[in-house]
């Protein structure tokens, strides 16, 4: 499976070099588009409780006209110490994505290139998790509420 992963990803060697942290896990699921603000906000408001019954709950939605992002951000510092450690984290991310009932959520490969976590340097190996699974204790919601972010993709230049 993980020369599957090696074939279909491009990742960054700094996610599982055994000294930096991994920053978070993404994944993307489209939205009905509408002006409607009321839709809208009911959409939103059905995403949330949907989702705060997942094992592994999102810290972070941004909305979109046309989807939502879903942000993982780790729990306290998480490293992969090898590439096959990495690989197998991003394969029980993918599962469980693959999981999720009535949603058609895609994994956003966009975040195996983002800059790994690097505050890391700074703690003590006490601190670090060199064994990360994808799971609530690693990912995830911890006694907070989701932070929804709601983004407009035009952009305006003024001159």
């Amino acid at each position: 499976m993980t020369h599957y992963l090696l074939k279909k990803y491009t990742f960054r060697k700094d996610h599982y070099d055994g000294i930096n942290a991994l920053y978070r896990l993404s994944a993307v699921m489209s939205l009905e588009s509408t002006s409607n603000e009321s839709r809208i906000t009911e959409q939103i408001q059905q995403l949330i409780l949907t989702v705060k019954t997942w094992s592994v709950v999102p810290n972070e939605i941004v909305v979109f006209p046309n989807r939502a992002e879903l942000h993982w951000y780790t729990i306290g510092f998480q490293i992969s110490m090898n590439q096959e450690q990495y690989l197998n984290l991003i394969q029980q991310f993918l599962s469980f994505l693959n999981n999720i009932p009535e949603m058609d959520v895609q994994f956003l490969e966009r975040c195996l290139i983002e800059d790994p976590e690097r505050l890391v340097w700074s703690v003590p190996n006490q601190m670090i998790n060199f064994l990360p699974e994808f799971t609530s204790e690693c990912f995830g919601l911890k006694g907070q509420e989701i932070k929804v972010l709601i983004l407009n993709e035009r952009l305006e230049v003024v001159a």
